[in-house]
């Protein structure tokens, strides 16, 4: 490999001797940091060889194996990699088949591992409610861990409600992404707990769920609570006035929220015009998407909001009143 630093091979159909060998060569290289392997057909015996490449390795930060047929014992050789890493930082398991107990063997592999940061197990994974719970136990614990994506596997409210814990226990999770899990208010609001409790908490993507006023009222809360909080993504759930109202009033309160995306929710006048109002008095906020709601007339307040306050970008459809 010479002194390549990153290896772009998503796509080519690599498959059990060539997924060996390139694992090999990975080990041996002294340079190697990013290894991409999407849409490929890894399955538990190349995971077998990445493994002991990523054990190995003192270079190796990144590999991704998005859509693959890596399986539940194929993500138990990786986490034993993960967990003998000097140099890993992040795994992409996308689509990967994983499953419940495949989780759980990575969790383990998050509470041991000191540089380990992210994890991607989005999508087709079979995820369940046990793992999700060992998953926010160890994250609670773990050294290095900062983000953990988990969207579209329909978890349910139950499931992601685990996740309470680990961002309040945890003094490194900075993001959580739970897109297209069901979520209702009663699971944001126990995330909302934890999220104002954290010291290091970012960022909380909920796109395409069930979170109404309740859920964003108490968001709203903890962000004004939190000391660290910045991005707040709620595309297509269904967030309305009251919900509106109070996460203006999280962004006069925090000193650190900047990014608020209520992409198609059901934000009317009332909602848009106290958004509109706390822009135009914010020095730290800077985007606000409230495209496709329906503002009415809310349209006049965020252009006047717009120019009173030229550093914040704010998305609307200017046909619903200007």
């Amino acid at each position: 490999m010479g002194t390549c630093k990153s290896l772009q091979l998503s796509g080519h159909r690599l498959q059990g001797d060539q997924v060996r060998q390139l694992a090999h060569a990975a080990a041996a290289s002294a340079t190697l940091e990013a290894l991409h392997l999407a849409n490929n057909s890894v399955t538990e015996d190349g995971s077998r060889a990445l493994a002991k490449a990523i054990s190995s390795s003192k270079t190796l930060q990144i590999v991704d194996l998005t859509d693959n047929r890596i399986g539940t014992l194929g993500a138990a050789v990786l986490a034993k990699g993960i967990a003998a890493s000097s140099s890993l930082r992040s795994l992409d398991l996308r689509n990967a088949h994983i499953g419940s107990e495949g989780a759980i063997a990575l969790a383990a592999a998050i509470a041991r591992s000191d540089t380990f940061e992210s994890l991607n197990i989005s999508g087709t994974n079979q995820l369940d409610s046990n793992c999700i719970q060992a998953l926010s136990a160890s994250i609670a614990v773990a050294k290095a861990f900062k983000g953990l994506n988990i969207a579209h596997n329909h978890l349910g409210p139950q499931a992601v409600s685990h996740l309470g814990f680990a961002v309040e226990q945890s003094p490194t999770l900075q993001e959580l992404s739970l897109g297209s899990n069901d979520i209702d208010d009663r699971t944001v609001e126990a995330i909302a707990d934890g999220l104002g409790q954290s010291t290091s908490f970012k960022r909380l993507h909920l796109w395409d769920n069930r979170v109404g006023d309740a859920g964003a009222i108490a968001l709203a809360k903890a962000i004004g609570w939190s000391t660290s909080f910045e991005t707040l993504t709620l595309p297509d759930n269904r967030v309305g006035n009251e919900g509106a109202k109070a996460l203006a009033g999280a962004i006069l309160e925090s000193t650190t929220f900047r990014v608020l995306d209520l992409f198609r929710n059901s934000v009317g006048k009332e909602g848009a015009v106290a958004l509109a109002l706390a822009i135009r008095q914010t020095r730290h906020f800077s985007r606000l998407d409230l495209c496709k709601n329906p503002i009415a007339g809310g349209g006049k307040a965020l252009q006047v909001a717009k120019g009173a306050n030229q550093r914040v970008l704010i998305e609307w459809d200017t046909e619903q009143g200007s």
